[in-house]
């Protein structure tokens, strides 16, 4: 049996563009009945490196039971709307205590394969669009979305030190969702030299697809920001899909 976790939560996102534009406050009109959270802010202050220029409105949306392996696992779901034509979906997943690595690392594999989490949040995009089309601008539906996955580790045995923690597990495995094949040594150093520290007690990699982030006190700011970065990527691609016909056109 590998490491053992105590506590842990994976955020599972999924990043649609419906609009050129959502108006929040009408937004906000729409949604009055609804059980909302906060709007998004971040305990620690990144005002000179991130700017927010409106903070999106989060709603609830209730739960659902996601068929993994040979197990159910309750899902809280959750979704924010962005200002500028982006609603993120969230299905957020308690690691059950005591679950161990090698079993995280099956989780992870089977996430990466599941219809069911994108039958589920296309559901819940499609509801909240039709509720949504009085405050949007310009209303689209573009084919692609973003799809990402966090792993927050908040309790784990010799999560004391963070370094020595990801050097006893495999990360790698986790990261790249390879439940079938020990990956090599460079494979595995290439993710773990990737690793950056915030204090000596926390940790974070974060590559292409997926995110470890080691926060013993439970703070989510690391996560919020990649969801963030999420909803800027998809618009990229959208305007980078629009844009690259003319530029062919004008060559």
């Amino acid at each position: 049996m590998g490491t053992a976790i105590e506590k842990g939560t994976i955020l599972v996102h999924r990043v649609f563009d419906i609009a050129g534009e959502v108006i929040l406050a009408r937004a906000e009109e729409l949604f009055s009945g609804d059980a909302k959270g906060p709007r998004l802010k971040l305990a620690t202050d990144t005002r000179k490196a991130i700017i927010i220029k409106e903070a999106p409105l989060q709603v609830d949306l209730g739960e659902e039971t996601l068929d993994l392996l040979d197990a159910k696992y309750p899902v809280r779901l959750f979704a924010r709307i962005w200002n500028y034509g982006v609603i993120s979906i969230t299905l957020e997943i308690a690691i059950p205590a005591g679950m161990d690595w090698d079993r995280l690392v099956k989780i992870a594999a089977a996430l990466e394969k599941s219809e069911q989490l994108d039958l589920i949040a296309v559901a819940r995009k499609d509801a909240m669009k039709k509720r949504l089309l009085p405050a949007l601008v310009n209303p689209a539906e573009w084919e692609i979305n973003e799809d990402y996955i966090t792993y927050i580790i908040e309790k784990a045995e010799g999560l004391q030190n963070p370094r020595e923690f990801i050097r006893k597990v495999d990360v790698a495995a986790l990261i790249l969702a390879e439940d079938k094949e020990r990956l090599g040594e460079e494979s595995r150093n290439f993710i773990i030299d990737s690793a950056t520290q915030y204090s000596s007690f926390d940790l974070a990699i974060i590559d292409w697809n997926s995110a470890l982030l080691i926060e013993p006190d439970g703070e989510r700011d690391a996560a919020d920001v990649i969801e963030f970065s999420l909803t800027h990527l998809l618009e990229f691609r959208y305007y980078d899909d629009m844009l690259e016909p003319q530029a062919g056109r004008a060559l």
